[in-house]
Formats: structure tokens, sequence, C-alpha cells
């Protein structure tokens, strides 16, 4: 597993380099210093322009996880899809700062079917590109478009070492329809001959799986995936949904405080660097801080409707980064993320 690490991390730089100019590599570490200043300072008045973008292509699903804001019925903001045009409009006013962007949010983005265009135009802006992905929806065509495509960076989610385990939490998911679509990546990038796009298997440790992740590593890796992650779960319901708690301590986030209730293990600081560093933008143009805000309750404004200068220098996000300073465990949000 180490050596899978180290080899992935060596890969990943070298994909960076390629996107990464001296203005870029000054703006990151003005962004840094910046975000330091405002710590010390509990103050900041302008930020530098952020380095890193999330976009989502849909809100559209073939899955219904229960504790995903979609798959559990509970995003109430408007879902669609965005076209090709709205994302060539707002490409084309992102900060040249941008280095990274994330073709992902809420949805599976294979079911927008301008997807692999999408790709391709974030590839011609020199971005270094990334998108998570159930898998459901890469045939062997489909996966050889992706290659040509050519992203950097793939996260693919398997969180099970067999049809019922994997079901337990990706109701409607077809395990051996995920390993193919893996498979078949694995096989096109290497008809290719590259060694992009990075695919890494996302493994959610839940109760039910979490004695087996060496079972999961096993056959992933056995796929010929480039690196094999296993994360803790966030869980939005935890009474209803205790049932998925993992035991290990090193997997779960949460722990019950003197009334029985969950809460995080560790209480938020004061501050956040994804403030600083990056943003999300909705399907239909909201602004908003992070892959937290599911329901686009704090969106700093529309770059559909407004520059994007605009909305960052603006009062909204002035007023958010103040509070994250400031109050962060009294922003929503903030008190399930760590």
């Amino acid at each position: 597993m180490k050596s899978h690490l180290l080899k992935f991390y060596i890969l990943k730089a070298l994909l960076l380099i390629k996107v990464i100019s001296f203005l870029k590599l000054w703006n990151y570490l003005d962004i840094l210093f910046s975000f330091l200043l405002s710590k010390i300072l509990k103050y900041s008045e302008k930020m530098p322009l952020p380095f890193a973008v999330s976009i989502e292509p849909t809100t559209n699903c073939n899955l219904s996880c229960p504790e995903c804001f979609l798959g559990a019925g509970n995003l109430t903001r408007n879902s669609g899809s965005m076209n090709l045009e709205t994302f060539s409009k707002i490409t084309a006013q992102l900060p040249n700062s941008i280095t990274y962007l994330n073709l992902y949010f809420q949805g599976e983005p294979l079911l927008n079917k301008d997807f692999i265009e999408m790709l391709k135009l974030a590839k011609c802006k020199n971005y270094f590109v990334s998108f998570s992905t159930n898998a459901h929806a890469i045939t062997d065509k489909v996966a050889q478009k992706i290659v040509e495509a050519k992203p950097d960076h793939i996260i693919v989610s398997i969180d099970g070492y067999d049809q019922d385990s994997y079901q337990k939490y990706r109701i409607k998911g077809d395990f051996e329809t995920v390993l193919k679509g893996v498979s078949e990546l694995v096989k096109a990038k290497k008809s290719a001959k590259q060694f992009y796009p990075l695919i890494e298997v996302q493994c959610l440790v839940f109760s039910h799986n979490e004695n087996k992740l060496k079972e999961i590593e096993k056959t992933a890796i056995s796929l010929g995936v480039d690196l094999v992650n296993f994360k803790s779960a966030q869980i939005q319901n935890t009474e209803t949904y205790s049932v998925f708690l993992p035991q290990s301590p090193e997997y779960l986030r949460y722990k019950k405080n003197t009334d029985g209730k969950y809460v995080l293990k560790k209480p938020r600081k004061a501050g956040c660097f994804r403030m600083w560093s990056g943003f999300v933008i909705t399907w239909d143009g909201n602004v908003i801080p992070c892959c937290f805000d599911k329901n686009a309750e704090y969106s700093y404004g529309n770059i559909i409707d407004s520059s994007f200068e605009e909305i960052w220098n603006g009062k909204k996000h002035k007023a958010f980064s103040k509070n994250i300073l400031k109050n962060i465990n009294s922003i929503a949000i903030c008190r399930n993320c760590i």
C-alpha cells in the first residue's frame, strides 16, 4: 500500500507541474500567507484569488445512498444539469489563478450528456481536472472517450466487497457493474499508453465493511487502479443511521456526548483554508463556499448573473469569511465537517 501511495503522489505531482505557472504558484503562496494572517488577526478584508473550483455537471443520480443529500431526498434547491454553453461561459470568466478543477458536486457527472465535452474544454484551459463517479455508466466506449478527453484524476466509489455489502449504502447499485467500469477505465488507459488519468478507488468505512478493508483493497489493486483510499463517513442523521458507524476509532469521526447524542470528536477551530483556496459552482451558477453547502444556503451570488470578481470581492463572501474566522461553530454546514 505504501509503495502505491508514493507512486500515486509522484505521478500526481508530475501532472500538477504541467499546469502550474510561476504566477499560479505565487498566488497559492499568497493564499497561504493571507489565510494564516487572517487566522491570527481574525479579520480578512480582501482575499487572494482562489486556486481550486468544483463545478456541478448535474444533480441527477442513478443511486439512492441514504446519507447523501440527494439520495435521501434532502436536496431542496432546484435540480437539473449544466449545458456545455453555460459551462463554457463560466470557465471563460474564471480567474487565471485556477489550477485545480473538480467536475463533481452532487449527482453522477456521467449522466450529463455534455460531460465528456466539458472534460475536453477544461483540459484546453490547462487545469488539473478531476471528477468522482459511481462508475455505473462506464462502458468500454465511454471509458475510451474519458481517456481521450485526458482528465488527470478519477475517483470511483466502491464501499463494499460484494453485492450485499455494496448495496447496503449504494442503494440501487450493482457491484459487478462498478468493477467492470473500473476495469474498462484501466484497459482504455493502457491502450492509450498513458499513466493518466490516475484512478483512485475511494471506500467509505462503515460498520458493515470495516472488517473487510484488506479484501476491498486487494480487489481494487487487482483491477489495476493507482490508489485505494479509505475514508470516514459523514453522517447527517446520526440518530437514524448510527448503524452505519464503524467501531474503529481511525475511521469514526463522531463520539457520544453526555446526553447520548453523536458529535464530532474534535470541534472545529476558527478559520478554514477551503474558504481561501477554493469554491463550488452549482449546475445553475450559484457560487458557494464548499462541498458541505449541499443546498446552496450560503451562496455568494450567481456567476451567470454577475462576474466572478464581483462575487469574490462582494459583501456576502466577506461576511461569510469573517464568520468563519470569528464564530465557525455558528455555521450549520461547518458543524459536521472535519
